[in-house]
C-alpha cells in the first residue's frame, strides 16, 4: 500500500466537513471542497490532538512515534536525534521497508530541528542547511526526482513585503523581517511569483506522476509521499479571491477575554504574531492578559486566515485530482494532518503555543481503501499516526516503547488506529495527553506575590482587597467599585512568614480571609479560605499542595515548568484538566505546582471558566490529577 500524506502547518480542525462542531464559535461556512471531499471517503478523527502546541516538538513527536519527553523536544532547534536519542523516524521506517519516499514543503519542522545548521532562518536550501532529517528519511539519488524539495519562492513570500513578494529576508532573521501578518496578492503577481504552496503541490504532482509511469515497470516501490504546505501559517499572504470568500461573514470571537480563575502561566503571550510582523510590531500592544488587538485587525486577521485555509485547499484539490485520475488512487492511503490547533482571538490568544483546547486539537483525515468512512469521535493522538501508517500498509507495526528508550531506535508510545477502521465507533484509550513548557520565574521571599481570583460582592456594594503581613503592616490596600472582581493583585513580604488576603465589604468586619505560609525556598502559599453569605461566587476551596506564584518577566529564580494536559470523559462529562508543575529537564516535581484547570467541555465547550478550584470538584480534581500523573501508559 502506498501513502501520500499531507500537512498542513497550523491548521485548526475547522473545516466545511466539520461545520457541525461549533466549540470554534462559527461565523462563517469554511470553504473546503477538496478536504471535504477527501473526507467522504476517509475516517475523520474528530477528537485528536497533538502532543505539543507547537511546530518543531509536534512534528519531532508524531513523526518519531514518541512523546515530547521522550524526544527532549519541547521548544524549536533541537534535533531529536542529538538530543533524545538515535530514533527512526516515519518516512525512514517506510525507507528501511523497501519503499521510495520523497518530501517536499514543511513536513520535519526546518534548520536545526531535523539536523540542519541553521535555525529557522533565511539560508540556502542545500538539505545539510535546511535538515529535513537529511539522509535518513528520504530516497537518495532517484534519477527523475530530489529526495526533497522546498518552494523557491518560501522566503519571498515569508520576508518582504514588496510588490510581487520578490525579496529576500533582510539580515537578523524573523523579528526583523517586515512581512505583514496578513496581505492579498493579485492575478498578476500570483502568476509571476506564484506561492510557496502552489510550488509545493507543482512537485508532489511531478512527484505522482512519475509514480505513475512506472506502475508497471521493475523501477516502480511502493511510496510514501509527504506534502507539506506551510499554510494556513502566518503570514496570511493569498490570492485575493480566497480573502473575499470571508469579507461579509467574519466577526470577533465569542470569547475574547481569559478563562476565569485562570493561571497566569497558562497565558501564551501572543510572541509569534506581535513581535514578527511589521503591521503588528507598529501596533505596540503588550500581549498580556485580557489584552487584545483593535478589533478591526482581528477581523482582518481571521478572514485572511480562513482563507489561507482555502487556499492551501485548492492546493490539496490539484495533487488529489492526480492521484485520483492515475492507476495509484485503489492502493495508495491518503492523509491530512495539521501540525496542531491555532487560536484566532479566542481568549485573547494568538497562534498555538498554549493548552487549551483550541492549542492541542487538531485536524486528523486518514483515507484506507476499503474500509468504512465515518466521524470518529474517539480519543487519538498524533503519536498514533506512526504506528497505524505502518500497520495499515503492512509493514512492521514498531513495538510499544519501554519506560526507558533512548537507546531503542525503533519503537512507539502511540498505538494504532486500526481497531477503528474495523468496527464504527470503536474506542483505543480513555484519555489523549498533550503538554507545553513555559520558562519563567519562581519567586521567593521578599519579592512580589500575586494572586488570581474573582469575589463578587453579592450585596452590590465597593470592597477593598487588602495583603497584610502578621505585623499588620498593609502591603496592599485596594479598592473595587461595585459589581467588580479582581483578577491579581501584587504586594511585598519581606521577610515575615504569614500573611492574610482579606476581601472586605462595608457591611462587614471579616467575610473572607486566606492565609498561608512562606517557604523558606519558594513563595509557597497553602490557601485557606472562610466564606460568608456576604460574597457571592465563594465556593472556592482550599488549595491543598504547594502554590509558586509565576512571573513570565521576573521577580525570582528563573525556572522551568511543563504544563501537562488530558481530555478525558467521566459520566459522559468531557474534561481537560491541566497541571503546571515545576521541571527539571526531564520530569515533572509535582508537588510544586505554578496552577490547576479544569474546563467542562460538556458546559463550556470554549473553556471560559476554570473550575479546578470549586470546593464541589475537589473529588473530581483528586481522581483527575491521579489519572494526569499515572500517564499515558495506563490510558489504554
Amino acid at each position: 500500500m502506498n501513502v501520500l500524506m499531507f500537512a498542513s502547518d497550523d491548521l485548526r480542525p475547522e473545516l466545511g466537513c466539520t461545520s457541525d462542531d461549533t466549540t470554534m464559535g462559527r461565523h462563517c461556512t469554511i470553504h473546503t471542497p477538496n478536504i471535504d471531499k477527501l473526507a467522504e471517503k476517509s475516517v475523520v478523527m474528530r477528537r485528536s490532538y497533538t502532543q505539543e502546541s507547537i511546530c518543531g516538538p509536534t512534528r519531532a513527536s508524531l513523526l518519531t512515534g514518541r512523546r515530547p519527553d521522550t524526544t527532549r523536544v519541547h521548544t524549536i532547534g533541537p534535533y531529536w536525534r542529538k538530543v533524545g536519542g538515535n530514533f527512526t523516524s516515519l518516512p525512514e521506517h517506510f525507507r528501511n521497508n523497501g519503499y521510495f519516499t520523497a518530501g517536499m514543503g514543511k513536513i520535519f519542522h526546518p534548520g536545526t530541528s531535523s539536523g540542519g545548521t541553521s535555525v529557522d532562518n533565511p539560508g540556502p536550501y542545500e538539505p545539510w542547511v535546511r535538515g529535513d532529517d537529511y539522509p535518513y528519511a528520504w530516497t537518495l539519488h532517484d534519477k527523475d526526482l530530489p529526495p526533497y524539495f522546498h518552494a523557491p519562492n518560501l522566503l519571498m513570500y515569508q520576508c518582504s513585503a514588496q510588490s510581487g513578494y520578490n525579496t529576500s529576508c533582510p539580515p537578523g532573521g524573523f523579528y526583523h523581517r517586515i512581512t505583514p501578518s496578513y496581505a492579498t496578492v493579485n492575478v498578476t503577481v500570483e502568476e509571476n511569483t506564484p506561492p510557496p504552496d502552489y510550488q509545493i503541490a507543482d512537485q508532489a504532482i511531478k512527484t505522482l506522476s512519475v509514480m505513475a509511469s512506472r506502475f508497471n515497470s521493475p523501477d516502480f516501490l511502493p511510496f510514501f509521499v509527504a506534502v507539506g504546505f506551510h499554510l494556513p501559517h502566518l503570514p496570511f499572504i493569498i490570492p485575493e479571491r480566497f480573502s473575499k470568500m470571508y469579507e461579509n461573514c467574519t466577526k470577533l470571537p465569542d470569547n475574547s477575554y481569559a478563562p476565569w480563575y485562570m493561571p497566569d502561566i497558562a497565558w501564551s503571550g501572543n510572541g509569534e504574531l506581535l513581535g514578527q510582523y511589521s503591521d503588528m510590531r507598529a501596533l505596540n500592544e503588550s500581549g498580556k492578559i485580557n489584552t487584545t488587538l483593535p478589533d478591526k485587525d482581528v477581523v482582518a486577521l481571521r478572514q485572511h486566515y480562513y482563507g489561507a485555509v482555502s487556499y492551501m485547499d485548492s492546493q490539496l484539490g490539484r495533487v488529489m485530482e492526480e492521484l485520483n485520475n492515475s492507476v495509484l488512487a485503489d492502493n495508495t492511503i491518503v492523509l491530512l494532518w495539521g501540525d496542531h490547533g491555532y487560536q484566532l482571538g479566542e481568549h485573547g490568544i494568538w497562534g498555538k503555543i498554549t493548552n487549551f483546547e483550541l492549542g492541542t486539537h487538531t485536524a486528523l483525515i486518514i483515507h484506507i481503501p476499503g474500509y468504512t468512512p465515518y466521524h470518529s469521535t474517539a480519543f487519538v493522538e498524533f503519536v498514533d499516526i506512526f504506528p497505524t501508517l505502518a500497520d495499515m500498509a503492512g509493514i512492521e507495526v514498531p513495538p510499544l516503547c519501554p519506560v526507558s528508550s533512548s537507546t531503542v531506535s525503533l519503537c512507539t508510545e502511540g498505538i494504532s488506529l486500526r481497531p477503528l477502521f474495523e468496527k464504527v465507533n470503536a474506542t483505543v484509550k480513555t484519555a489523549s495527553f498533550s503538554q507545553y513548557p513555559r520558562t519563567g520565574h519562581a519567586i521567593r521571599q521578599n519579592c512580589t506575590l500575586s494572586f488570581t481570583g474573582r469575589w463578587i460582592n453579592s450585596h452590590n456594594e465597593a470592597f477593598v482587597l487588602t495583603v497584610t503581613n502578621n505585623s499588620n503592616n498593609i502591603a496592599i490596600a485596594k479598592p473595587y467599585p461595585a459589581n467588580s472582581y479582581f483578577t491579581s493583585a501584587n504586594g511585598k513580604i519581606v521577610n515575615d512568614k504569614m500573611f492574610t488576603l482579606r476581601v472586605e465589604g462595608p457591611q462587614n468586619g471579616l467575610p473572607a480571609t486566606m492565609t498561608g505560609t512562606l517557604s523558606e525556598d519558594y513563595c509557597t502559599i497553602a490557601w485557606s479560605c472562610n466564606n460568608t453569605q456576604t460574597l457571592s461566587n465563594t465556593d472556592l476551596p482550599p488549595f491543598s499542595g504547594q502554590w509558586i506564584p509565576w512571573s513570565r518577566t521576573g521577580g525570582g529564580e528563573q525556572s522551568n515548568f511543563m504544563g501537562y494536559t488530558m481530555l478525558t470523559r467521566v459520566d459522559d462529562i468531557e474534561y481537560r484538566y491541566t497541571e503546571w508543575p515545576l521541571f527539571d529537564g526531564n520530569v515533572p516535581i509535582w508537588n510544586v505546582s505554578a496552577g490547576v484547570e479544569l474546563y467542562n467541555h460538556s458546559a463550556d465547550a470554549e473553556e471560559n471558566v476554570n473550575i479546578a478550584l470549586y470546593s464541589s470538584n475537589s473529588n473530581l480534581v483528586t481522581s483527575l490529577s491521579k489519572m494526569l500523573r499515572a500517564g499515558w501508559r495506563f490510558a489504554h
